[in-house]
């Protein structure tokens, strides 16, 4: 509970602060920046990977088969469920929404939402995280 609770102060506080900052950041720092936190997600992606494979070579291969076999089913059922067109349309009609809701003048703060939401709320970190941080708690609870 604590890691989703940092994240979505985080979050909060990311985009009071690019809200509240007049002048944006330049291009080179964006592309940086987004070089830096893709690093990083692989970064914690392999090391969760690398946590998990422990035990002798016929262990880690079914584990990695069991992945494998997730990754397959999960890409399966999303497109079978067509969740990615869901949630573009769900995030079109959030940005709309709120677009109207707000004068023209503050164009700026609903496109900020939007974006933070989007782009920090349903990364594969974020998810990570969550699921990390309950199965933890579900693993203290059975001890």
């Amino acid at each position: 509970m604590v890691g989703t609770i940092i994240n979505a102060a985080a979050i909060l506080t990311g985009g009071v602060a690019g809200l509240t900052v007049k002048k944006q950041i330049p291009v080179v720092h964006q592309t940086a920046l987004k070089i830096l936190l893709g690093v990083f997600t692989v970064y914690v992606g392999l090391s969760a990977t690398w946590q998990g494979l422990n035990g002798g070579f016929f262990h880690i291969l079914k584990q990695l088969g069991i992945v494998l076999l997730a990754l397959m089913l999960g890409n399966l059922t999303g497109k079978l469920l067509r969740i990615q067109k869901s949630l573009n349309r769900l995030g079109q009609y959030a940005k709309q929404r709120i677009s109207e809701a707000t004068s023209s003048n503050r164009g700026q703060s609903s496109e900020g939402f939007v974006t933070c939401s989007i782009l920090f709320c349903v990364t594969p970190v974020a998810v990570l995280g969550s699921l990390q941080d309950g199965s933890a708690t579900i693993s203290r609870r059975w001890r």
